[in-house]
């Protein structure tokens, strides 16, 4: 229960006045099929503002202040969509960049700080993984249990998303091998979902979970309209 959660962890943390902790829940990437990849660009940076705009409203009634953090997909970005480590290292290297800046403009009598941490420090791949594996048969019953029309979607998503030519080469397989490999990626990426919050489940209940996904569960959307990130 969401709701129920934040306001245990809200009573809590204001009643031995505690900074309040934000994780704001994000790819930490940029897809391949984008011209600025492997680079954060102008959304990243709306998106920092925006934030830390909310951030600055909480902040300026509550004195013992806030913490971000943006919380960044890692070693499953490869497992998954075959993005190579050196595009993570650079994006990973540029939005840490990126938050300094802004950090440095943070006026230093207001309580507001600014961290970027990966999942791989919460959730280690020799754990995630295997979990990942034993989760995703029920995720691929909940899958197939969607109208055609659906899956198609959701596919394609999941294909948009991919480096095909990346820590491996994919691109020589054929179109209904793509396919099948989308499919798997996206099952597996709810599998990743619920395998990431369990292992971490310490982790998010000291803090509030924010995401720019409207539907992902344990988690407060926020942003400029249903539909955005920033």
């Amino acid at each position: 229960d969401t709701p129920k959660a934040i306001k245990t962890y809200l009573k809590k943390t204001i009643a031995d006045e505690k900074s309040l902790s934000l994780y704001f829940l994000f790819g930490g990437y940029k897809q391949a099929r984008l011209q600025s990849a492997p680079y954060p660009e102008w959304a990243e940076l709306f998106n920092i503002s925006f934030m830390l705009k909310a951030a600055s409203y909480i902040e300026s009634i509550y004195p013992p202040g806030i913490e971000m953090i943006y919380r960044g997909d890692e070693e499953v970005l490869t497992f998954l969509d075959n993005y190579k480590p050196e595009a993570r290292a650079i994006y990973t290297q540029k939005f840490s960049q990126m938050l300094q800046l802004f950090k440095d403009t943070i006026p230093t009598h207001r309580k507001i700080s600014l961290r970027y941490e990966l999942t791989s420090e919460t959730a280690p791949p020799a754990k995630l993984f295997p979990w990942m594996e034993q989760l995703f048969p029920k995720y691929l019953k909940r899958f197939e249990a969607l109208p055609t029309e659906v899956q198609s979607q959701k596919i394609l998503r999941s294909y948009r998303n991919h480096m095909w030519n990346g820590n491996e080469d994919l691109t020589k397989l054929s179109e209904q091998a793509k396919r099948k490999h989308a499919k798997w990626a996206y099952v597996m990426h709810d599998a990743f979902l619920e395998a990431d919050v369990t292992l971490a489940e310490k982790y998010f209940e000291n803090g509030i979970s924010i995401s720019f996904n409207k539907k992902l569960e344990g988690c407060i959307h926020y942003g400029s309209c249903l539909t955005s990130s920033v």
